[in-house]
C-alpha cells in the first residue's frame, strides 16, 4: 500500500498486535478496522493499568514515576516484566 500523502510505498509494522502501515516521514495509518482494534486494545489496557494503580494504591504500594506500561500485551514496570501479579496483589 501506498502513504495517502507522498504516495510512497509503506512497511507493515505490528502495533498492539496489529499489523498497520507505516510511511518513515508521515506517520502510522490505519483502516477502519485496524483502528477499531487498536482503539479497543488501548482502551482494554488502559483501563487494566487503572485498576492495578488503584489496586496497590489500597495496599499502600505506590508507584510514584516509575513507568508502567504495556508493550506487545506484556505489563512492565521500569522496564522489566511482570509475571506474577498475585505477589504484588497479596502484599
Amino acid at each position: 500500500m501506498n502513504c495517502p500523502m507522498c504516495k510512497e510505498p509503506m512497511n507493515r509494522a505490528k502495533m498492539m498486535g496489529e499489523k498497520v502501515d507505516v510511511c518513515k516521514p508521515h506517520g502510522v495509518w490505519l483502516d477502519k478496522k485496524e483502528a477499531s482494534r487498536v482503539g479497543k486494545k488501548q482502551e482494554r489496557q488502559e483501563n487494566a493499568l487503572k485498576q492495578l494503580t488503584t489496586i496497590l494504591k489500597k495496599k499502600g504500594i505506590t508507584i510514584g514515576r516509575v513507568p508502567l506500561e504495556f508493550v506487545g500485551g506484556t505489563l512492565k514496570l521500569a522496564g522489566n516484566t511482570i509475571t506474577n501479579f498475585s505477589k504484588i496483589l497479596t502484599k
